[in-house]
């Protein structure tokens, strides 16, 4: 969750000695950021919920993927979930 934290560009509050506030998070300076002690509390049910959406969204078919969903065509590299939505086989 940490990487797509900082591939959505997801502002996080930084601790009160880093200058406190909102910055967008960085992996690389995880310990900066208030609560990064806990990983069960850092991120909230909401960051959460949308970084998992996010990753889901930016998974992409690789050449054992292109005949796993008889009746889908896909190409490599194109968005699973996208195509699935589209034809149907799973909705929102």
């Amino acid at each position: 969750l940490l990487k797509a934290a900082e591939e959505v560009h997801l502002p996080k509050s930084l601790r009160q000695e880093y200058g406190g506030g909102l910055k967008e998070f960085i992996c690389s300076e995880t310990s900066c950021f208030e609560g990064s002690d806990d990983e069960n509390k850092f991120f909230t049910t909401q960051e959460r919920q949308s970084l998992v959406l996010h990753l889901l969204h930016t998974l992409r078919a690789t050449q054992q993927d292109l005949k796993s969903l008889p009746g889908v065509k896909m190409v490599e590299g194109q968005a699973i979930i996208p195509k699935c939505i589209s034809t149907g086989v799973i909705s929102q």
